[in-house]
């Protein structure tokens, strides 16, 4: 059985031929040692008291090799000309009136005024774009953009089509700058549209409009041979006093953290309905992974009833990482406000 090698770098490796410094796949790639049976490739030098405590929480022996066969575990790089075609933002060309693509800035169509968003059709979900106005433009650099409305952005949110058919539905925290920082599951034995927690914020006639869009593009992709494996992300935004839903923002073809959050909760969960991922400024000093090990000690996950705060970064990489198990949305909020108090210096969202 080949090694895996969570290949983070997906998108710049996909869209540019170019790999990315190792430690962004290694800010990532532990979380497939809590869920893999295979061995993980790495250049990485894993600290045995970190994969003896990932073998005591996982029940797995977690193995890293150097050397040798793997194949790759975010994203497939199987399909080049497919996934591109389908991660590329231009698709969103194909289901809203108002996106634009640019190729020079004199052909855009801009209202007076409004505020617009220009962002690389290739790149990661917050990453090189610009906020501009009509009148600036020309400042826009000479090169392909995806232009759309920058919306008054309230709640962010992901379907992912699982093999077999199933849609799973769950909540992302995304901070200012569009950059993603957790994702919730308020229901995991119903992760639907009514799971959400804005759900009844917002009208049944945008909610009934936004399921047919959904499957328009459920089906467009399934016509290009594409039936599951992928994420559609959405979000809701505030338009004349009202919620408005935006159905698609990007499609992912390839595996997400909100994926990743369901496995650990089908793993690490129990019976319990309430999982959340969430990521942590980096804490700056010598060992923080037993620092935060005695901080969290009073909410640690137990296998008893699997409840509690499972401390998953190893604490030399880019982002600390915890995945928080609850009997119910209540008592995870709680959960999630006792480790905001624990480790204040992470910097978690507070709203989420």
């Amino acid at each position: 059985m080949k090694a895996i090698r969570v290949n983070a770098d997906y998108e710049s490796v996909l869209f540019e031929r170019k790999e990315l410094p190792q430690i962004i796949n290694q800010s990532i790639e532990f979380l497939s040692l809590f869920l893999e049976k295979r061995k993980l490739y790495s250049v990485k030098k894993y600290q045995p008291l970190y994969l003896d405590y990932v073998e005591k929480i996982s029940g797995l022996k977690p193995e890293v090799v150097y050397t040798g066969d793997y194949e790759n575990w975010w994203g497939t790089l199987t399909k080049p000309d497919l996934e591109r075609t389908i991660n590329s933002k231009e698709i969103c060309l194909n289901f809203s009136a108002d996106s634009q693509l640019m190729t020079s800035p004199e052909g855009l169509r801009l209202e007076e005024g409004r505020s617009y968003l220009a962002k690389s059709p290739f790149g990661m979900s917050g990453q090189n774009f610009i906020v501009f106005k009509k009148g600036e433009e020309g400042n826009l650099p000479s090169k392909k953009l995806v232009v759309e409305p920058l919306f008054d952005r309230v709640d962010d949110f992901s379907h992912y089509l699982l093999p077999g058919g199933e849609r799973i539905c769950y909540k992302n925290i995304v901070d200012k700058k569009f950059q993603y920082k957790g994702s919730i599951f308020s229901d995991l034995t119903q992760p639907g549209l009514k799971s959400l927690s804005f759900y009844k914020d917002i009208s049944l006639k945008e909610w009934e409009k936004f399921s047919s869009e959904l499957e328009k593009i459920c089906d467009f992709l399934s016509h290009l041979g594409v039936h599951d494996g992928y994420s559609i992300d959405s979000f809701s935004h505030k338009f004349n006093g009202q919620r408005i839903l935006r159905t698609l923002s990007e499609v992912n073809y390839r595996k997400t953290m909100g994926l990743i959050t369901w496995l650990l909760a089908k793993k690490y969960c129990g019976k319990n309905n309430w999982a959340m991922m969430i990521m942590g400024r980096k804490l700056k000093m010598p060992n923080p992974f037993l620092y935060i090990q005695e901080m969290i000690d009073s909410i640690s996950w137990k296998p008893s009833n699997q409840i509690g705060c499972l401390q998953l970064s190893p604490g030399d990489t880019r982002f600390e990482m915890f995945f928080l198990s609850a009997e119910s949305s209540y008592e995870g909020e709680i959960l999630y406000k006792k480790l905001i108090s624990l480790l204040p210096d992470c910097h978690f969202p507070i709203k989420i």
